[in-house]
Protein backbone atom coordinates (compact mmCIF):
# COMPACT_ATOMS: atom_id res chain seq x y z
CA UNK A 1 0.00 0.00 0.00
CA UNK A 2 1.38 3.15 -0.89
CA UNK A 3 -0.20 6.26 1.58
CA UNK A 4 0.52 9.46 1.18
CA UNK A 5 0.19 12.27 4.36
CA UNK A 6 0.01 16.26 3.35
CA UNK A 7 -1.11 18.80 5.23
CA UNK A 8 -1.52 22.65 3.96
CA UNK A 9 -1.25 25.83 5.64
CA UNK A 10 -2.69 28.82 3.20
CA UNK A 11 -1.50 32.39 3.08
CA UNK A 12 -1.60 35.17 1.03
CA UNK A 13 -0.46 38.58 0.66
CA UNK A 14 -0.98 41.54 -1.03
CA UNK A 15 1.43 44.36 -2.01
CA UNK A 16 0.34 47.95 -2.81
CA UNK A 17 2.97 50.11 -4.23
CA UNK A 18 0.66 53.55 -5.01
CA UNK A 19 -1.49 53.40 -1.94
CA UNK A 20 -2.02 52.41 1.38
CA UNK A 21 -5.28 51.33 4.24
CA UNK A 22 -4.65 51.62 7.51
CA UNK A 23 -7.68 49.47 8.04
CA UNK A 24 -6.96 45.86 8.23
CA UNK A 25 -9.23 43.82 5.16
CA UNK A 26 -10.08 40.61 5.61
CA UNK A 27 -11.92 37.86 3.44
CA UNK A 28 -12.71 34.10 3.19
CA UNK A 29 -11.22 31.82 0.62
CA UNK A 30 -12.83 28.26 -0.05
CA UNK A 31 -9.95 25.54 0.03
CA UNK A 32 -10.18 22.18 -0.79
CA UNK A 33 -7.12 19.79 -0.10
CA UNK A 34 -6.19 16.09 -0.33
CA UNK A 35 -4.71 15.14 3.51
CA UNK A 36 -4.53 11.45 2.93
CA UNK A 37 -4.24 9.12 0.07
CA UNK A 38 -3.92 4.98 -0.39
CA UNK A 39 -3.70 2.68 -3.06
CA UNK A 40 -4.74 -0.88 -2.17
CA UNK A 41 -4.36 -3.77 -4.64
CA UNK A 42 -4.07 -7.39 -3.82
CA UNK A 43 -0.71 -7.28 -4.80
CA UNK A 44 -0.64 -5.80 -0.81
CA UNK A 45 -2.83 -8.19 0.56
CA UNK A 46 -0.97 -11.02 -1.02
CA UNK A 47 2.77 -9.99 -0.50
CA UNK A 48 4.00 -12.43 1.01
CA UNK A 49 2.08 -15.64 -0.75
CA UNK A 50 3.37 -16.56 -4.34
CA UNK A 51 0.98 -15.57 -7.56
CA UNK A 52 1.14 -18.52 -9.31
CA UNK A 53 -1.74 -17.87 -11.88
CA UNK A 54 -0.72 -16.93 -15.12
CA UNK A 55 -1.38 -12.74 -15.54
CA UNK A 56 -4.93 -11.86 -17.22
CA UNK A 57 -6.17 -15.23 -15.36
CA UNK A 58 -7.98 -15.57 -11.97
CA UNK A 59 -5.76 -15.30 -9.35
CA UNK A 60 -4.68 -18.69 -7.51
CA UNK A 61 -2.10 -18.01 -4.64
CA UNK A 62 0.52 -20.32 -2.95
CA UNK A 63 1.60 -19.95 0.52
CA UNK A 64 4.91 -22.24 1.45
CA UNK A 65 6.34 -23.38 4.65
CA UNK A 66 8.79 -25.79 6.19
CA UNK A 67 8.09 -27.46 9.08
CA UNK A 68 10.81 -27.92 11.93
CA UNK A 69 11.60 -31.60 12.51
CA UNK A 70 15.08 -31.84 14.34
CA UNK A 71 16.98 -29.92 16.40
CA UNK A 72 20.35 -28.58 14.56
CA UNK A 73 22.92 -31.01 14.64
CA UNK A 74 20.47 -33.28 16.46
CA UNK A 75 21.38 -36.62 14.56
CA UNK A 76 25.47 -36.53 14.83
CA UNK A 77 27.75 -34.00 15.70
CA UNK A 78 31.39 -34.32 17.30
CA UNK A 79 31.85 -32.41 21.22
CA UNK A 80 34.45 -31.35 22.27
CA UNK A 81 37.26 -33.75 23.68
CA UNK A 82 40.60 -33.89 26.27
CA UNK A 83 42.59 -36.35 26.63
CA UNK A 84 46.42 -36.31 28.39
CA UNK A 85 48.88 -37.90 30.78
CA UNK A 86 51.71 -36.56 32.72
CA UNK A 87 54.79 -38.11 34.43
CA UNK A 88 55.61 -37.62 37.74
CA UNK A 89 57.45 -39.95 40.67
CA UNK A 90 56.30 -40.18 44.45
CA UNK A 91 60.08 -39.25 45.46
CA UNK A 92 62.97 -37.38 44.82
CA UNK A 93 64.89 -39.01 41.88
CA UNK A 94 67.80 -38.52 39.29
CA UNK A 95 66.87 -40.08 35.61
CA UNK A 96 69.41 -40.84 33.66
CA UNK A 97 69.78 -40.10 30.21
CA UNK A 98 67.80 -42.18 28.28
CA UNK A 99 64.77 -42.78 30.64
CA UNK A 100 61.14 -43.27 28.83
CA UNK A 101 59.26 -41.09 30.17
CA UNK A 102 55.88 -42.37 28.85
CA UNK A 103 54.65 -44.91 26.27
CA UNK A 104 51.43 -44.59 25.86
CA UNK A 105 48.58 -46.61 23.25
CA UNK A 106 45.77 -44.67 24.24
CA UNK A 107 41.93 -44.31 23.29
CA UNK A 108 40.13 -41.38 22.65
CA UNK A 109 36.30 -41.93 23.55
CA UNK A 110 33.89 -39.86 21.90
CA UNK A 111 30.59 -39.20 23.56
CA UNK A 112 28.04 -39.97 21.13
CA UNK A 113 25.68 -40.91 23.59
CA UNK A 114 23.81 -43.96 22.13
CA UNK A 115 24.97 -43.17 18.73
CA UNK A 116 28.01 -45.97 17.67
CA UNK A 117 29.74 -44.67 14.84
CA UNK A 118 33.08 -46.28 13.25
CA UNK A 119 33.76 -43.98 10.38
CA UNK A 120 33.90 -40.20 10.25
CA UNK A 121 35.49 -37.80 7.55
CA UNK A 122 35.82 -34.24 8.83
CA UNK A 123 34.97 -31.33 6.73
CA UNK A 124 36.53 -28.99 9.78
CA UNK A 125 38.24 -29.55 13.15
CA UNK A 126 41.53 -28.84 14.82
CA UNK A 127 43.76 -31.11 16.90
CA UNK A 128 45.37 -28.75 19.68
CA UNK A 129 48.83 -31.60 21.08
CA UNK A 130 50.19 -29.56 23.81
CA UNK A 131 53.63 -30.43 25.43
CA UNK A 132 55.08 -29.25 28.87
CA UNK A 133 58.78 -30.51 30.51
CA UNK A 134 60.36 -29.31 33.35
CA UNK A 135 63.38 -31.70 32.97
CA UNK A 136 66.75 -30.70 32.88
CA UNK A 137 67.69 -32.09 29.79
CA UNK A 138 66.05 -32.26 26.58
CA UNK A 139 63.12 -34.27 25.90
CA UNK A 140 62.81 -36.59 22.73
CA UNK A 141 59.19 -37.37 21.61
CA UNK A 142 56.73 -38.79 18.57
CA UNK A 143 53.64 -38.65 18.09
CA UNK A 144 51.14 -40.09 15.81
CA UNK A 145 46.78 -41.01 15.29
CA UNK A 146 47.41 -44.38 13.06
CA UNK A 147 43.51 -44.23 12.32
CA UNK A 148 43.46 -40.65 11.42
CA UNK A 149 44.89 -39.91 7.72
CA UNK A 150 44.29 -37.09 4.87
CA UNK A 151 44.93 -38.83 1.52
CA UNK A 152 45.91 -42.19 2.74
CA UNK A 153 48.68 -40.90 5.09
CA UNK A 154 48.44 -41.08 9.09
CA UNK A 155 48.82 -38.35 10.97
CA UNK A 156 52.21 -38.42 12.88
CA UNK A 157 54.42 -35.71 14.43
CA UNK A 158 57.55 -37.77 14.72
CA UNK A 159 61.44 -36.92 15.86
CA UNK A 160 59.64 -33.96 18.27
CA UNK A 161 62.00 -32.22 21.03
CA UNK A 162 61.53 -30.09 24.06
CA UNK A 163 64.58 -27.81 25.25
CA UNK A 164 66.07 -28.47 28.18
CA UNK A 165 63.78 -26.20 31.67
CA UNK A 166 63.38 -26.63 34.91
CA UNK A 167 60.41 -26.78 37.62
CA UNK A 168 60.52 -23.02 37.69
CA UNK A 169 61.24 -22.73 33.86
CA UNK A 170 59.28 -25.33 31.98
CA UNK A 171 59.45 -25.05 28.77
CA UNK A 172 55.88 -25.74 26.57
CA UNK A 173 55.24 -26.11 22.86
CA UNK A 174 52.05 -26.18 21.02
CA UNK A 175 50.95 -27.51 17.74
CA UNK A 176 47.70 -26.53 16.25
CA UNK A 177 46.46 -28.76 13.06
CA UNK A 178 43.93 -28.54 10.98
CA UNK A 179 42.27 -31.65 10.17
CA UNK A 180 39.40 -30.76 7.51
CA UNK A 181 39.05 -33.54 5.08
CA UNK A 182 41.01 -36.33 7.70
CA UNK A 183 39.49 -39.68 7.93
CA UNK A 184 39.20 -41.30 11.14
CA UNK A 185 38.95 -45.26 11.50
CA UNK A 186 36.76 -45.20 15.41
CA UNK A 187 36.63 -48.73 15.50
CA UNK A 188 39.54 -49.30 18.18
CA UNK A 189 42.47 -51.45 17.68
CA UNK A 190 40.50 -54.81 17.37
CA UNK A 191 38.90 -52.97 14.49
CA UNK A 192 35.33 -54.48 16.10
CA UNK A 193 34.65 -51.04 18.45
CA UNK A 194 32.72 -47.78 17.99
CA UNK A 195 33.71 -44.06 19.03
CA UNK A 196 37.33 -44.87 19.63
CA UNK A 197 40.35 -43.18 18.12
CA UNK A 198 43.56 -44.41 18.81
CA UNK A 199 46.92 -42.63 19.34
CA UNK A 200 50.55 -43.09 20.40
CA UNK A 201 52.98 -41.06 22.33
CA UNK A 202 56.78 -42.01 23.08
CA UNK A 203 58.58 -39.58 24.90
CA UNK A 204 62.34 -40.16 26.44
CA UNK A 205 65.48 -38.15 27.41
CA UNK A 206 67.85 -37.45 25.10
CA UNK A 207 70.30 -40.52 25.39
CA UNK A 208 73.37 -38.21 24.48
CA UNK A 209 72.25 -36.12 27.25
CA UNK A 210 73.22 -35.89 31.18
CA UNK A 211 69.57 -37.17 32.68
CA UNK A 212 67.55 -35.28 34.80
CA UNK A 213 66.58 -34.77 38.27
CA UNK A 214 62.72 -35.05 39.53
CA UNK A 215 61.24 -33.40 42.66
CA UNK A 216 58.70 -36.01 44.57
CA UNK A 217 55.21 -35.29 43.64
CA UNK A 218 56.01 -32.85 40.83
CA UNK A 219 54.31 -33.31 37.14
CA UNK A 220 57.80 -33.31 35.57
CA UNK A 221 56.11 -34.12 31.86
CA UNK A 222 53.18 -33.85 30.62
CA UNK A 223 50.66 -33.62 27.29
CA UNK A 224 47.29 -33.38 26.54
CA UNK A 225 45.42 -33.70 22.78
CA UNK A 226 42.25 -31.58 22.44
CA UNK A 227 40.04 -32.24 19.50
CA UNK A 228 38.04 -28.72 19.16
CA UNK A 229 34.96 -28.03 16.96
CA UNK A 230 34.58 -30.95 15.05
CA UNK A 231 32.26 -30.74 11.94
CA UNK A 232 31.59 -34.52 9.81
CA UNK A 233 31.58 -34.27 6.24
CA UNK A 234 30.65 -37.73 6.56
CA UNK A 235 29.84 -40.09 9.28
CA UNK A 236 28.77 -43.77 9.29
CA UNK A 237 27.65 -46.26 11.81
CA UNK A 238 24.42 -46.96 14.14
CA UNK A 239 22.90 -44.08 14.93
CA UNK A 240 20.31 -45.44 17.30
CA UNK A 241 16.92 -45.46 17.83
CA UNK A 242 16.76 -41.72 18.74
CA UNK A 243 13.21 -39.70 19.49
CA UNK A 244 13.07 -36.06 18.49
CA UNK A 245 9.49 -33.90 19.83
CA UNK A 246 8.56 -30.55 18.17
CA UNK A 247 6.10 -28.52 20.32
CA UNK A 248 3.78 -25.62 19.72
CA UNK A 249 5.53 -24.48 16.64
CA UNK A 250 4.23 -21.64 14.86
CA UNK A 251 4.05 -20.66 10.90
CA UNK A 252 3.07 -16.99 10.46
CA UNK A 253 0.59 -16.27 7.79
CA UNK A 254 0.66 -12.55 7.49
CA UNK A 255 -0.90 -11.71 4.36
CA UNK A 256 -4.31 -12.71 6.45
CA UNK A 257 -3.24 -10.99 9.05
CA UNK A 258 -5.62 -7.95 8.30
CA UNK A 259 -8.91 -9.73 7.20
CA UNK A 260 -11.41 -10.71 9.77
CA UNK A 261 -14.85 -12.18 8.64
CA UNK A 262 -16.88 -14.60 7.09
CA UNK A 263 -15.25 -16.02 3.67
CA UNK A 264 -16.77 -18.78 1.46
CA UNK A 265 -14.17 -20.10 -0.47
CA UNK A 266 -14.46 -22.14 -3.52
CA UNK A 267 -11.93 -25.02 -2.46
CA UNK A 268 -8.12 -25.00 -1.38
CA UNK A 269 -5.60 -27.92 -1.59
CA UNK A 270 -2.57 -28.36 0.50
CA UNK A 271 -0.12 -30.19 -0.29
CA UNK A 272 2.30 -32.01 2.44
CA UNK A 273 5.98 -33.39 1.85
CA UNK A 274 7.90 -35.35 3.39
CA UNK A 275 12.30 -35.80 2.86
CA UNK A 276 15.00 -38.06 4.06
CA UNK A 277 18.11 -37.90 2.63
CA UNK A 278 19.89 -39.64 5.49
CA UNK A 279 20.73 -43.04 5.56
CA UNK A 280 18.39 -44.20 8.50
CA UNK A 281 14.71 -44.55 8.57
CA UNK A 282 12.50 -42.12 10.24
CA UNK A 283 9.59 -42.23 11.56
CA UNK A 284 7.11 -38.78 11.69
CA UNK A 285 4.03 -38.79 13.43
CA UNK A 286 1.95 -35.19 12.97
CA UNK A 287 0.28 -34.76 16.47
CA UNK A 288 -1.40 -30.91 15.72
CA UNK A 289 -1.90 -28.91 12.86
CA UNK A 290 -4.22 -25.87 14.42
CA UNK A 291 -5.14 -22.55 12.52
CA UNK A 292 -5.29 -19.52 14.34
CA UNK A 293 -6.80 -16.22 14.50
CA UNK A 294 -5.28 -13.59 16.58
CA UNK A 295 -7.98 -10.64 16.84
CA UNK A 296 -10.58 -13.65 17.22
CA UNK A 297 -9.03 -15.63 19.41
CA UNK A 298 -10.48 -18.96 17.78
CA UNK A 299 -8.84 -22.18 16.53
CA UNK A 300 -9.78 -24.71 14.43
CA UNK A 301 -7.63 -28.57 14.09
CA UNK A 302 -6.79 -29.78 10.76
CA UNK A 303 -8.78 -33.05 10.20
CA UNK A 304 -7.44 -35.72 8.10
CA UNK A 305 -6.30 -38.98 8.52
CA UNK A 306 -2.42 -37.82 8.23
CA UNK A 307 -2.84 -36.25 11.62
CA UNK A 308 -2.02 -38.59 14.33
CA UNK A 309 -0.83 -41.38 12.51
CA UNK A 310 2.96 -42.22 12.31
CA UNK A 311 4.41 -42.50 8.98
CA UNK A 312 7.90 -44.57 7.87
CA UNK A 313 10.07 -42.69 5.61
CA UNK A 314 13.16 -45.19 4.20
CA UNK A 315 16.27 -44.85 4.27
CA UNK A 316 18.08 -43.22 1.96
CA UNK A 317 21.14 -44.85 -0.57
CA UNK A 318 24.74 -43.67 -0.79
CA UNK A 319 26.22 -44.17 -4.28
CA UNK A 320 29.21 -42.43 -3.68
CA UNK A 321 31.54 -40.42 -0.64
CA UNK A 322 33.33 -37.79 -3.18
CA UNK A 323 31.85 -36.26 -4.55
CA UNK A 324 28.60 -36.94 -1.85
CA UNK A 325 26.28 -38.60 -4.06
CA UNK A 326 23.02 -40.26 -2.20
CA UNK A 327 19.53 -40.38 -2.43
CA UNK A 328 16.26 -38.53 -1.68
CA UNK A 329 13.42 -41.11 -0.15
CA UNK A 330 10.19 -38.82 -0.39
CA UNK A 331 6.65 -38.88 0.41
CA UNK A 332 3.86 -36.54 -0.50
CA UNK A 333 0.23 -36.23 0.57
CA UNK A 334 -2.70 -34.05 -0.97
CA UNK A 335 -5.42 -32.46 1.60
CA UNK A 336 -8.13 -30.66 -0.27
CA UNK A 337 -12.06 -30.53 0.65
CA UNK A 338 -12.88 -33.63 0.27
CA UNK A 339 -10.66 -35.63 2.25
CA UNK A 340 -10.34 -32.92 4.87
CA UNK A 341 -12.03 -29.93 6.74
CA UNK A 342 -9.51 -27.76 5.43
CA UNK A 343 -11.58 -25.29 3.50
CA UNK A 344 -13.14 -24.64 6.96
CA UNK A 345 -9.42 -24.22 8.26
CA UNK A 346 -8.61 -21.12 6.14
CA UNK A 347 -11.97 -19.86 6.15
CA UNK A 348 -10.96 -19.06 9.43
CA UNK A 349 -8.45 -16.37 7.95
CA UNK A 350 -5.76 -18.14 10.11
CA UNK A 351 -2.33 -15.64 10.48
CA UNK A 352 -0.88 -18.62 12.47
CA UNK A 353 -0.36 -22.24 12.45
CA UNK A 354 0.81 -23.87 15.16
CA UNK A 355 1.95 -27.61 14.82
CA UNK A 356 3.66 -29.98 17.28
CA UNK A 357 5.41 -33.34 15.34
CA UNK A 358 7.09 -36.46 16.70
CA UNK A 359 10.16 -37.72 14.93
CA UNK A 360 12.36 -41.19 15.35
CA UNK A 361 14.95 -42.17 14.10
CA UNK A 362 15.33 -45.78 13.07
CA UNK A 363 11.93 -46.62 14.56
CA UNK A 364 13.04 -50.57 13.28
CA UNK A 365 15.90 -50.53 15.21
CA UNK A 366 19.77 -51.64 13.90
CA UNK A 367 18.38 -53.21 10.36
CA UNK A 368 21.23 -51.30 8.33
CA UNK A 369 23.79 -53.85 10.57
CA UNK A 370 25.67 -50.76 11.91
CA UNK A 371 25.45 -49.05 7.83
CA UNK A 372 23.42 -45.76 8.48
CA UNK A 373 25.06 -42.40 7.41
CA UNK A 374 24.65 -38.84 7.11
CA UNK A 375 26.42 -36.32 4.87
CA UNK A 376 27.08 -32.75 6.12
CA UNK A 377 24.20 -32.18 3.38
CA UNK A 378 21.24 -34.99 4.19
CA UNK A 379 18.43 -33.73 6.24
CA UNK A 380 14.94 -34.87 7.37
CA UNK A 381 12.28 -32.45 6.47
CA UNK A 382 8.58 -31.81 5.80
CA UNK A 383 7.48 -28.44 3.81
CA UNK A 384 3.81 -28.00 3.22
CA UNK A 385 2.20 -25.72 0.17
CA UNK A 386 -1.32 -24.37 0.42
CA UNK A 387 -2.71 -23.53 -2.97
CA UNK A 388 -5.69 -21.59 -2.69
CA UNK A 389 -7.78 -20.08 -6.30
CA UNK A 390 -8.74 -16.31 -4.78
CA UNK A 391 -12.53 -17.28 -5.43
CA UNK A 392 -15.06 -16.66 -2.97
CA UNK A 393 -17.77 -14.91 -1.44
CA UNK A 394 -17.80 -12.46 1.18
CA UNK A 395 -20.35 -11.49 3.60
CA UNK A 396 -19.12 -8.90 6.60
CA UNK A 397 -15.55 -9.33 5.68
CA UNK A 398 -13.13 -6.42 7.00
CA UNK A 399 -9.45 -5.57 5.88
CA UNK A 400 -8.15 -3.08 8.17
CA UNK A 401 -4.68 -0.81 8.11
CA UNK A 402 -3.02 1.36 10.09
CA UNK A 403 -1.44 4.85 8.95
CA UNK A 404 1.28 6.64 10.99
CA UNK A 405 0.23 10.24 10.97
CA UNK A 406 2.18 13.33 12.91
CA UNK A 407 -1.58 15.18 12.99
CA UNK A 408 -3.74 17.36 11.11
CA UNK A 409 -2.84 20.24 12.32
CA UNK A 410 -4.08 24.31 11.27
CA UNK A 411 -2.29 27.02 10.76
CA UNK A 412 -1.98 29.65 13.22
CA UNK A 413 -2.23 32.69 11.05
CA UNK A 414 -5.16 30.90 8.75
CA UNK A 415 -7.63 29.09 11.27
CA UNK A 416 -10.53 27.01 10.06
CA UNK A 417 -13.60 28.43 10.95
CA UNK A 418 -15.42 25.74 9.73
CA UNK A 419 -14.87 22.56 7.59
CA UNK A 420 -15.67 18.99 5.95
CA UNK A 421 -13.98 16.08 5.08
CA UNK A 422 -14.43 14.53 2.01
CA UNK A 423 -13.77 10.84 1.27
CA UNK A 424 -13.53 9.81 -2.30
CA UNK A 425 -13.55 6.52 -3.14
CA UNK A 426 -12.92 4.22 -6.43
CA UNK A 427 -13.77 0.99 -6.11
CA UNK A 428 -12.10 -1.98 -8.14
CA UNK A 429 -13.36 -4.86 -6.42
CA UNK A 430 -16.66 -7.04 -6.94
CA UNK A 431 -17.91 -5.81 -3.23
CA UNK A 432 -19.92 -2.84 -1.76
CA UNK A 433 -17.84 -1.48 1.04
CA UNK A 434 -18.69 0.26 4.36
CA UNK A 435 -15.43 2.29 4.64
CA UNK A 436 -14.61 4.12 8.43
CA UNK A 437 -11.33 6.15 9.43
CA UNK A 438 -10.87 5.73 13.39
CA UNK A 439 -9.01 8.23 14.60
CA UNK A 440 -5.80 7.15 17.31
CA UNK A 441 -4.29 8.96 19.72
CA UNK A 442 -0.46 8.14 20.45
CA UNK A 443 -1.64 5.47 23.37
CA UNK A 444 -3.69 3.96 20.30
CA UNK A 445 -6.49 4.96 21.60
CA UNK A 446 -9.67 5.47 19.25
CA UNK A 447 -10.69 9.35 19.40
CA UNK A 448 -13.11 9.38 16.76
CA UNK A 449 -14.77 7.59 13.75
CA UNK A 450 -15.03 9.73 10.41
CA UNK A 451 -17.65 8.54 7.61
CA UNK A 452 -19.20 5.55 9.27
CA UNK A 453 -21.76 3.08 7.90
CA UNK A 454 -20.99 4.67 3.87
CA UNK A 455 -21.14 2.80 1.24
CA UNK A 456 -18.65 2.67 -1.97
CA UNK A 457 -20.89 0.83 -4.18
CA UNK A 458 -19.00 -2.94 -5.77
CA UNK A 459 -17.16 -2.48 -9.11
CA UNK A 460 -19.26 -2.98 -12.22
CA UNK A 461 -19.02 -7.04 -13.21
CA UNK A 462 -19.45 -8.64 -16.29
CA UNK A 463 -21.29 -11.64 -17.80
CA UNK A 464 -17.85 -13.70 -16.84
CA UNK A 465 -17.90 -11.51 -13.20
CA UNK A 466 -14.98 -10.17 -14.06
CA UNK A 467 -14.98 -6.19 -13.29
CA UNK A 468 -14.61 -4.10 -15.96
CA UNK A 469 -15.44 -0.66 -14.82
CA UNK A 470 -15.29 0.40 -10.98
CA UNK A 471 -17.04 2.78 -9.38
CA UNK A 472 -16.67 6.30 -7.48
CA UNK A 473 -18.32 7.58 -4.67
CA UNK A 474 -17.99 10.66 -2.51
CA UNK A 475 -18.93 10.93 0.98
CA UNK A 476 -18.57 13.66 3.40
CA UNK A 477 -18.31 14.22 7.30
CA UNK A 478 -18.71 17.61 8.82
CA UNK A 479 -15.59 19.04 10.75
CA UNK A 480 -17.01 20.31 14.43
CA UNK A 481 -14.40 22.24 16.83
CA UNK A 482 -14.71 18.82 18.61
CA UNK A 483 -13.70 16.92 15.86
CA UNK A 484 -10.81 19.38 14.79
CA UNK A 485 -9.48 18.84 18.32
CA UNK A 486 -9.48 15.19 17.63
CA UNK A 487 -7.95 15.61 14.33
CA UNK A 488 -5.00 17.57 15.89
CA UNK A 489 -4.66 14.64 18.08
CA UNK A 490 -4.56 12.00 15.77
CA UNK A 491 -1.36 10.01 15.50
CA UNK A 492 -2.57 6.87 14.01
CA UNK A 493 -5.48 6.21 11.47
CA UNK A 494 -7.17 2.92 11.10
CA UNK A 495 -8.80 2.52 7.66
CA UNK A 496 -11.49 -0.50 7.51
CA UNK A 497 -13.13 -1.33 4.64
CA UNK A 498 -16.17 -3.97 5.45
CA UNK A 499 -16.97 -6.60 1.93
CA UNK A 500 -19.99 -7.92 1.05
CA UNK A 501 -20.16 -9.52 -2.52
CA UNK A 502 -22.52 -8.21 -5.43
CA UNK A 503 -24.11 -10.66 -6.36
CA UNK A 504 -24.63 -11.86 -2.56
CA UNK A 505 -23.69 -15.11 -2.14
CA UNK A 506 -22.00 -15.88 -5.49
CA UNK A 507 -18.29 -16.80 -5.80
CA UNK A 508 -16.08 -14.62 -7.39
CA UNK A 509 -12.72 -14.64 -8.85
CA UNK A 510 -9.86 -12.47 -7.88
CA UNK A 511 -7.84 -10.48 -10.26
CA UNK A 512 -4.27 -8.76 -10.00
CA UNK A 513 -5.41 -5.39 -11.17
CA UNK A 514 -8.13 -5.01 -8.60
CA UNK A 515 -7.73 -2.38 -6.56
CA UNK A 516 -9.32 -0.01 -4.22
CA UNK A 517 -7.98 3.75 -4.37
CA UNK A 518 -9.49 5.98 -1.61
CA UNK A 519 -8.78 10.03 -0.87
CA UNK A 520 -9.25 12.21 2.04
CA UNK A 521 -9.87 15.33 1.13
CA UNK A 522 -10.33 18.50 3.71
CA UNK A 523 -12.84 21.54 2.47
CA UNK A 524 -12.41 24.40 5.06
CA UNK A 525 -13.52 28.39 5.02
CA UNK A 526 -9.73 29.91 6.15
CA UNK A 527 -9.79 33.70 7.07
CA UNK A 528 -7.41 35.22 5.66
CA UNK A 529 -6.63 38.65 7.22
CA UNK A 530 -4.04 41.46 5.41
Amino acid sequence: MKIYLRFVAVASVLFWTACRSDEQTSWDIDVITPLAEARIGLDDILADSNIISAPGDPLVVRFESNLNLLPTDSIFSIPDTTIGDSFALPINFNLPSGFQLLNLNDLVRFNYGNLNITDVILSSGTLVSTITSRLDDRVLYSFSIPKASFSAVPFQLLDQSLDPASTNNPVTRQTNTDLSGYVFDLKGPSSNESNQLQLTLSARLDPNGNGSPVSANVSAFEYSNQFLNFKPYFAKGFFGSQKYRTENQRISVAFLRRITGNLDLEDATMDLFLENSIGADFGFLIRKFKAMKSSSGLTLDLAHPLIGQQQLLARSTNFSIYPASFSTTTKSFQLNSSNSNLKQVLELLPDEFEYSIDAELNPLGNVSSGNDFIFNTSNAKASFALTMPFKFAANALYFSDTIKTTGFEESEQSPVTQASLFLDVENGFPFDLKCTFELLDENRIKIDTLLPGDIALAGLVDETLRVRQSTKTIMESKVTPQRLENLNRTRYIVVKARLNTVPEQTRLPMYIDYFLRVQLRGKGLVRIKL
